[in-house]
């Protein structure tokens, strides 16, 4: 017993070495900033060290895009770029500089060509500098024009031009004069001979001896090398303004039996296959009719329908057209800028839809088909044509006392009828209407005095017409604008405004 014990004592003691002493090895890696990293290996023939030589690529070149913003300046804007921290960009070849946004806006250039370029830069050494992306944009001279007086023979116009230190001519002409190259002929041709038609920064200017009941166009341009003819086209009156005289206006193909779009709320939208509630687009269906009209407008001058480059829906599902079905679609059902829909209808948006924001989330609904708008196929040049920059009560008559508001304010509505729809707000913006006429009286000063306003209605109230004209009358308050009695019966402020040219006003 005690012999077999004794051998296979042996036998065990004789493996042991070749446990305790198999090929096992630790690899031990002290790195540069003095940590030790241990890895358990075995059957290591040879190690080498080689130097890992880093793979560097370009960072992807930035694709900038040139737009102009709603104050007239040049936009350039771009998606960021992997990995880049910023982007250098210089204009003309001039010194470069670096920021760090996606987004430059070029205001006060002088009229003229520019080329931009925008480099995508890295952020570490594996990378390198994109190609630069060159783009072309031009700025040109404009001149706003906005009638003050219109008379049996006599016409008066504020001139605002977009550079204070050109020179630029404006005349009154014939409006059978129709194209651009006819109308710099003979604009330049009464000026040689008349040097109240140069002007240089903003301007009063006032024609006499014109035909009493004559169509007629005022026509401003840069004097030297002009790019864009601006327009203004007018009827001299029939008769004069006769004190205690009455009278209406209406835009274009307007009147109190039809000629308008009224289009109203219908409260939610599920039972029509759309989502949420319209009850805060306001500011979208008085858009809406604006819209439509115009291309109604557009309809009427030429006999043909506006091609528009994304067609609308053949009828609509639940309102009075279907601009305001896309409409209902492509916002969110909030408070809104009617300036956005104005622009993305016609001519698209000028930056990324993500840049725009209402009451803290996104102002479009991103999966929408055409969310980026461009209905019409504008370019912005068109589009600024008919379609005026917001105006405000505060802005324009804060400084007035109650009778000169009600000249000024009088006139300023009654020219933008003549070409029109208008875009009203009402409280700072609690509520929204499209304007479709006033009635005046003549004062004793020869001067028309809207005493009613005429507006389609859109909120879902018992006092509201639908498919036709509510009325209001106006009264006056020194530094405020018109005042109104809403539909609900309070009396609210008209502090913001739209004005809108048709088709037939302008070409």
């Amino acid at each position: 017993m005690k012999r077999i014990f004794t051998l296979i004592a042996s036998i065990i003691i004789g493996l042991i070495p070749c446990l305790l002493f198999a090929e096992i090895y630790v690899l031990k890696i002290i790195t540069k900033d003095g940590r030790t990293i241990e890895i358990e290996t075995q059957n290591i023939e040879k190690m080498e060290i080689s130097k890992q030589v880093p793979i560097v690529t370009a960072l992807s070149m930035p694709e900038v895009k040139i737009s102009t913003n709603a104050s007239g300046e040049m936009v350039a804007q771009w998606d960021s770029v992997a990995n880049a921290n910023q982007y250098a960009y210089s204009i003309n070849g001039g010194q470069e500089t670096s920021t760090t946004a996606t987004m430059l806006s070029f205001g006060g250039f002088a009229p003229g060509l520019y080329r931009l370029t925008v480099a995508a830069v890295p952020t570490g050494a594996n990378f390198l500098r994109s190609a630069d992306c060159v783009v072309e944009f031009e700025v040109t001279f404009k001149v706003n024009i906005k009638q003050t007086m219109i008379g049996l023979k006599q016409v008066s116009f504020t001139l605002t031009p977009s550079h204070k230190d050109i020179h630029y001519l404006a005349a009154v002409i014939p409006a059978t004069v129709s194209t651009d190259n006819e109308r710099i002929a003979q604009v330049r041709m009464l000026a040689s001979s008349d040097a109240t038609l140069r002007h240089i920064g903003d301007a009063t200017v006032s024609f006499d001896n014109l035909e009493q009941g004559a169509n007629y166009q005022i026509v401003a341009f840069q004097e030297e090398n002009p790019k864009i003819v601006y327009a203004d086209r007018f009827t001299t009156n029939t008769d004069a303004y006769k004190p205690g005289t009455t009278g209406y206006i209406f835009p274009p193909g307007v009147d109190l039996n039809g000629g308008y779009v009224d289009v109203d709320k219908v409260g939610k939208l599920d039972k029509y296959g759309y989502t949420g509630t319209d009850e805060e687009l306001c500011w979208a269906c008085s858009v809406a009719g604006m819209i439509q009209w115009w291309l109604d407008d557009y309809k009427r001058a030429t006999g043909n329908s506006y091609p528009l480059c994304i067609a609308l829906p053949q009828q609509s599902k639940c309102y009075s057209t279907p601009i305001m079905d896309v409409l209902a679609q492509a916002f969110y059902q909030d408070a809104g800028n009617p300036n956005y829909v104005l622009q993305w209808f016609f001519s698209g948006m000028p930056n990324a839809i993500g840049s725009y924001n209402i009451n803290g989330h996104a102002a479009f609904n991103t999966s929408y088909t055409y969310v980026q708008g461009n209905f019409a196929c504008m370019s912005r040049t068109e589009y600024a044509k008919y379609v005026s920059k917001e105006l405000y009560s505060y802005f324009l008559y804060k400084d007035l006392t109650e009778g000169e508001v009600k000249v000024r304010a009088s006139a300023d509505i009654i020219g933008w009828l003549k070409d029109g729809p208008l875009y009203i707000a009402i409280n700072g913006g609690n509520h929204a209407l499209a304007c479709w006429g006033v009635k005046y009286t003549v004062d004793i000063n020869s001067k028309p005095i809207i005493t009613h306003i005429y507006f389609a209605e859109n909120d879902l109230l018992a006092g509201n017409i639908k498919g036709g004209l509510n009325s209001s009358s106006i009264t006056w308050r020194g530094g405020d604008g018109p005042h109104m009695t809403s539909t609900n019966g309070l009396n609210v402020e008209i502090t913001n405004f739209i004005p809108i040219k048709g088709y037939s006003r302008v070409n």
